[in-house]
C-alpha cells in the first residue's frame, strides 16, 4: 500500500512532524519531531509490515510505504488474502490510518484556504483518491464591547447593551457570554445571541 499526498503551499512544511500510524489491531508510534520514519511491524508468526514514512519539506510530498514480507523468506506473501490489510470486518481487520500535524504559514490572511487530499494505491491497482479536506483561515479574532453605565442605578431592572464584530470573510459571532455577580457571589454566564439591548434583574 502506497500513501501520497502533496501538502498545500499555504501550510509551513517545516514544522510538519509525523504522527501515528495503524491498522487492524496494530498501532505505532512514531517518536515526535520526526519527517521519516521506518519501522517493521510483526503481525503474526508468517507476517510482517515494512513501514517507511517520509516527508520532503522541500517540496511538501508525504509518502508512506506498507509492504507485507514473509519472516522466513523475506518475500512478498504470494497468495492475495496473505497482506496485512485483509477484507474489512466488524474488528477493523482491513482498516488503517495514518497521521501528522502541521501548522499553516504565519500571516496568512482570514479567507485563505487549506485543501487537503491524499492518493492511496493497492498492489498495482490504480490510485484512489480520499475526499478533498477544506479548511479556511480566520485570522483575526472577534471583538466585542458592552456600553458602559453609571456607576449607581436606580429601579426593578438594569439594562444592558453590547455590540461585536469580526472581519469580513470570519467565522463571525455564534453568541455572547455575558459574566454576572449578584451582591459579590461567584460571576455566573449568562449567554445570548442577541447583539442588543437586554435586561437582567437588580
Amino acid at each position: 500500500v502506497t500513501i501520497t499526498q502533496q501538502l498545500d503551499a499555504n501550510l509551513d512544511w517545516t514544522s510538519f512532524q509525523l504522527g501515528t500510524i495503524a491498522f487492524g489491531s496494530h498501532t505505532v508510534t512514531v517518536p515526535a519531531g520526526l519527517m521519516s520514519y521506518n519501522t517493521t511491524v510483526s503481525v503474526s508468526d508468517t507476517l510482517n509490515v515494512n513501514i517507511v514514512a517520509n516527508f520532503d519539506a522541500a517540496t511538501g510530498l508525504l509518502t508512506y510505504t506498507f509492504t507485507s514480507i514473509e519472516p522466513t523468506t523475506g518475500d512478498i506473501p504470494s497468495g492475495a488474502l496473505d497482506g496485512f490489510l485483509p477484507p474489512a470486518d466488524a474488528a477493523g481487520d482491513g482498516y488503517g490510518y495514518v497521521t501528522y500535524t502541521v501548522n499553516p504559514k504565519a500571516g496568512l490572511s482570514t479567507g485563505a484556504t487549506i485543501n487537503a487530499q491524499a492518493s492511496i494505491v493497492f498492489d498495482n491497482n490504480a490510485a484512489i483518491n480520499t475526499p478533498n479536506v477544506l479548511n479556511t483561515i480566520d485570522a483575526a479574532a472577534p471583538s466585542s464591547t458592552i456600553t458602559a453605565l453609571a456607576a449607581t442605578q436606580s429601579g426593578a431592572n438594569i439594562s444592558l447593551t453590547w455590540s461585536g464584530s469580526d472581519d469580513a470573510g470570519g467565522s463571525g459571532i455564534a453568541n455572547y457570554s455575558i459574566y454576572v455577580s449578584v451582591d459579590g457571589s461567584d460571576y455566573a454566564i449568562w449567554q445570548t445571541t442577541s447583539a442588543t439591548a437586554a435586561l437582567f434583574p437588580a
